[in-house]
């Protein structure tokens, strides 16, 4: 049996942090062994005896762990390896100097077999000062959004993969100019510290590695650019007594980017243009033979991530319908309650982002869909005024104007050569036939009917939409 380490000095750390070393006991051995170890604290160098706390301690596992240990016990299968660690959490003072202890394992075979006992002395270094330069924040990047909460929002995000990464704070600078002359914002970000005794006062025993942190700045404009750099602080008040060089990071678009490692660790030289302008929300409605009327505008709602009504994020949208079966024709037909196949009903608030033209635009595209307005009623024996039938479209003007600006929702209809486009058939008023009538009682009773006129704001264009249809299908799945 050999031990990996006889003697061990740890790396300076300062004090409110921690720091840690592995220690490999390879059994080299033929029988099973118990590795009962134990650590006793030696000194703890400038502190007065009566004040002296340990300082080194044992852990089986560095990141699930319920106490520091002075005592703990690991075994080893023949010709393998076990492994315990040795962590470092420095007294609070404001002196440099040397903590040591002294780790005792004794081992324990299977077959009753006992080695000497082995001793490893542990020195650690315990300094006040913060390092010179902290380094350099890993894997910064902006991922930039909107929703109905936060507006236009960008969110920064950050971590460190080095295990001696001792920062108290971060710094981030938000400006409208890549030169950083203008600023928009300038914030802070200290780092939580631990209210449990088992870590250490900031981070973990690896330091900061593994942590992620994140900003994020709300309603910022829509088409404005900003810029942001980010650097890491120690002692992260004024004064500051040490900070890194800033690192600029890479912006993505979304509300869950599916990034990769690559991506996220993609540092740039220089900072970024951050500006989001209104975006197309785009749909694909699979429809059934005979399919229910639908609510164009509950659609685009549905699909408008949980933000209602509120369609600030977009200027335009699209829509296309298609059926639910490949090759084969559908259709959407008005009902009694809902006579028209596609409608549009305005709830209470809604709002929308516009073009340069103050207009939004609703691109709704048909392949192989008809529509078909709801079968207006003839004159019945009693009624003598038949029931008018379904326009294609019921549209609500959704046009409003805000801050003494009209914008306007328009609609706009593209549909292909297979699809059939059919309103409703209104009754007209019927002739009353009497006793005394001079008319002749077989002739056929006129019906004055006719097709519903579309609503306004309505271009409607036929072309074959179906290759790009599935294009934009392949897109969004």
């Amino acid at each position: 049996m050999s031990v990996t380490y006889y003697g061990i000095e740890l790396e300076d750390v300062p004090t409110g942090f921690g720091i840690y070393t592995g220690i490999n006991i390879r059994n080299a051995g033929d029988t099973p062994v118990r590795y009962d170890i134990s650590i006793e604290k030696v000194d703890v160098g400038g502190i007065p005896p009566e004040d002296e706390v340990d300082t080194l301690f044992l852990l089986k596992d560095l990141n699930v762990f319920t106490s520091l240990e002075s005592e703990l016990q690991i075994e080893a299968n023949p010709n393998s390896n076990s492994k315990f660690y040795v962590v470092h959490k420095p007294f609070r003072t404001d002196t440099d100097d040397y903590e040591t202890a002294r780790i005792t394992i004794n081992t324990l075979a299977y077959n009753g077999d006992e080695d000497d006992e082995i001793t490893i002395d542990v020195t650690g270094v315990r300094v006040t000062g913060a390092p010179n330069e902290p380094p350099v924040p890993n894997s910064f990047y902006t991922v930039l959004n909107w929703n109905a909460t936060d507006g236009v929002h960008a969110k920064f995000n950050w971590s460190y993969i080095k295990t001696n990464s001792y920062v108290t704070g971060f710094k981030l600078d938000l400006a409208s100019d890549s030169s950083f002359s203008s600023l928009v914002d300038e914030i802070f970000l200290p780092v939580e510290s631990n209210s449990s005794d088992i870590l250490p006062d900031f981070g973990k025993y690896a330091a900061l590695s593994g942590f992620d942190f994140s900003l994020t700045a709300k309603n910022l404009g829509f088409g404005s650019s900003y810029y942001a750099r980010l650097k890491a602080l120690n002692n992260a008040v004024s004064p500051l007594s040490a900070e890194s060089s800033y690192v600029y990071g890479p912006v993505f678009r979304g509300s869950n980017p599916n990034l990769t490692q690559e991506q996220i660790e993609s540092a740039t030289s220089a900072p970024p243009e951050i500006v989001l302008t209104p975006g197309k929300l785009q749909i694909i409605y699979k429809v059934t033979e005979n399919n229910n009327p639908v609510d164009v505008l509950l659609l685009l709602k549905n699909e408008n991530g949980g933000n209602g009504y509120n369609f600030m994020g977009y200027n335009e949208a699209e829509i296309i319908f298609e059926p639910l079966l490949n090759n084969v024709s559908a259709s959407i037909v008005g009902n009694s309650t809902y006579p028209s196949p596609l409608y549009t009903l305005a709830p209470n608030e809604y709002s929308f982002n516009v073009d340069s033209n103050n207009i939004f635009k609703l691109t709704l595209k048909f392949n192989r869909v008809s529509l078909y307005g709801y079968g207006g009623e003839g004159v019945t024996p009693n009624s003598l005024v038949g029931g008018n039938g379904g326009a294609l479209f019921n549209f609500d003007n959704l046009n409003y104007t805000d801050n003494g600006v009209l914008k306007q929702f328009n609609y706009y209809i593209v549909k292909d050569i297979y699809s059939e486009f059919v309103a409703g058939v209104g009754g007209g008023q019927g002739f009353v036939i009497t006793d005394t009538d001079t008319e002749d009682r077989n002739s056929a009773i006129y019906v004055n009917g006719g097709q519903i006129d579309y609503v306004n704001y309505i271009n409607l264009v036929e072309q074959d939409v179906q290759n790009e249809s599935l294009n934009l299908l392949n897109e969004l799945t």
